[in-house]
């Protein structure tokens, strides 16, 4: 499991954030979409980014979308 998740509303928020983290050791990976997330969990990186896709939807789904993300992360 990762050391850091970073939940980005776009895209390029996803990957600038993880920028910074491209060194740390099993490097970054990036989910585009929300049903990537599982996958990039289980990659062995050791900064996950993942892309909500929410910046230019309703407040609902949004707050559904960042959700969803939470939900799926490991507990502890």
């Amino acid at each position: 499991m990762p050391e850091l998740v970073i939940i980005a509303d776009d895209l390029t928020g996803a990957l600038d954030a993880a920028a910074p983290f491209r060194d740390v050791p099993g490097g970054v990976a990036v989910a585009t979409r929300t049903d990537a997330l599982a996958a990039a969990l289980q990659s062995g990186a050791g900064v996950v980014s993942v892309s909500t896709r929410s910046r230019e939807i309703a407040a609902d789904e949004a707050r559904a979308r960042v959700g969803a993300v939470l939900a799926a992360l490991p507990r502890g």
